[in-house]
């Protein structure tokens, strides 16, 4: 429960920090919602959590999760027994993390274009969803002569079924929201936002960017 109170008066006081008395309430409460959210994928990685495996044979599984990104592969443990799955056989992960907030993992068809890749289906992590979703996955490394692991981000945005990665976002991201271009760059100058670069920063703009679109 303290843990829980931490994260959240963290993520009020990045807040009230960041945006200014001149947005609205109804913007206010939109940040607000989003900043819960991205302290949330940001403040963990990906350690085991309870949560449920949906499959493409229509079954589930239900149990602790553990989710490998390297390989593709999540393993469930249930009642002592151990599951696994490659992303070719899931369909949708669903956990529950530390501040008891959902988080969704699906798989999908991607290809990176590197030397020797194949396509395949692989694990994403689907921060936020929309026209656009930006998908996430992390993968963790020993460090060298040293006990602590360290974790690469990896960034993905998915629209018209099609994921690719996000290596430069003015270039990859940004022409696809020329519909609301002068919004969007309205959005990024009041909020202060330095990097399109910076996950917190893509996941706020995307997130603006698909309400602009439900309205």
């Amino acid at each position: 429960m303290f843990f829980h109170k931490k994260i959240t008066y963290i993520c009020r006081v990045v807040y009230n920090k960041t945006f200014n008395n001149k947005i609205t309430t109804a913007m206010k409460s939109f940040l607000l919602s989003l900043g819960l959210t991205l302290i949330s994928f940001i403040a963990f990685a990906q350690p085991t959590r309870y949560g449920k495996v949906y499959l493409q044979n229509q079954m589930s599984v239900e149990g602790v999760v553990d989710i490998d990104f390297t390989t593709d592969r999540v393993v469930v443990e249930k009642e002592d027994v151990m599951l696994s799955f490659h992303a070719s056989m899931i369909d949708q992960i669903i956990t529950i993390d530390e501040c008891e907030n959902q988080r969704i993992y699906q798989s999908f068809n991607y290809q990176s274009g590197k030397f020797g890749s194949v396509p395949g289906k692989k694990l994403f992590q689907v921060v936020t969803s929309g026209k656009i979703s930006l998908l996430r996955r992390v993968t963790e490394f020993d460090a060298f002569y040293a006990d602590d692991e360290y974790t690469i981000d990896e960034w993905y945005q998915l629209s018209e079924g099609t994921v690719s990665q996000i290596k430069n976002f003015k270039k990859d991201v940004l022409p696809l929201m020329s519909d609301f271009d002068e919004q969007v760059k309205e959005f990024k100058k009041r909020n202060n936002i330095k990097s399109y670069n910076d996950g917190a920063a893509m996941y706020l703009i995307i997130s603006y960017y698909n309400r602009l679109n439900d309205m």
